[in-house]
């Protein structure tokens, strides 16, 4: 009976997340794969009252400016900040939203991996400026684990190391406990791989006779 949100990324198929998720709902399964205008949104309940948890696929301008014609969008920035604007959230309830964009600081710089595919100039950028109105923003896209600003804008990062650049990485799992409005603990609990990555390096002829010790 535990809750599981998923959200498409920009590797996913949006098509494949999105057939038969309303099946899924029943198991409480939410699944949100292609953005539809709308920044959809489920409400939880506890002890502490309302939990509103906002999910947001992987969108480009594209996918976007049709449904706000009115709007001037072109920039990823410009698409986030316009699905915001059109969004009803309550501050003065618990808001959390699930994003898979490249979320930046101005003065930050964010740890990257090199299979990360950030193009060049800037224009896949989203201001986290944008997310302020929530208390808490889960991010995916960067492969480190690491929080932007503040401790509850968090890139979760990859569970596994999915290239050379991340060998060094200490993957974890951000656990969240949020209580009443404004207080969110967060522990993170470091993931210990069955089979870890490291690097060797040496001639053809090195490498074999060190395998066969």
């Amino acid at each position: 009976r535990v809750k599981v949100f998923v959200i498409a990324g920009n590797h996913d198929s949006k098509d494949r997340l999105s057939f038969g998720n309303e099946l899924f709902i029943d198991n409480g399964v939410y699944i949100e794969g292609i953005f539809d205008g709308s920044l959809r949104s489920v409400t939880l309940n506890d002890e502490y009252g309302e939990l509103n948890i906002y999910m947001l696929p992987f969108v480009k301008p594209a996918d976007v400016r049709s449904y706000y014609e009115s709007e001037v969008i072109d920039s990823y920035d410009d698409a986030i900040r316009c699905i915001i604007k059109h969004t009803n959230v309550e501050k003065d309830e618990r808001n959390i939203i699930m994003v898979h964009q490249f979320v930046t600081a101005t003065g930050v710089d964010l740890e990257r991996c090199d299979s990360e595919n950030i193009r060049l100039g800037g224009i896949d950028n989203v201001d986290v400026s944008n997310f302020y109105v929530f208390d808490y923003v889960a991010m995916g896209h960067i492969h480190r684990g690491q929080k932007l600003i503040r401790d509850t804008v968090r890139y979760a990062g990859s569970p596994l190391k999915y290239s050379f650049s991340e060998v060094n990485h200490k993957k974890s799992v951000p656990i969240i406990e949020f209580r009443n409005k404004g207080n969110i603990e967060i522990d993170l609990v470091y993931l210990v791989p069955l089979r870890d990555m490291r690097v060797i390096k040496g001639s053809l002829s090195e490498l074999i006779d060190k395998g066969k010790n």
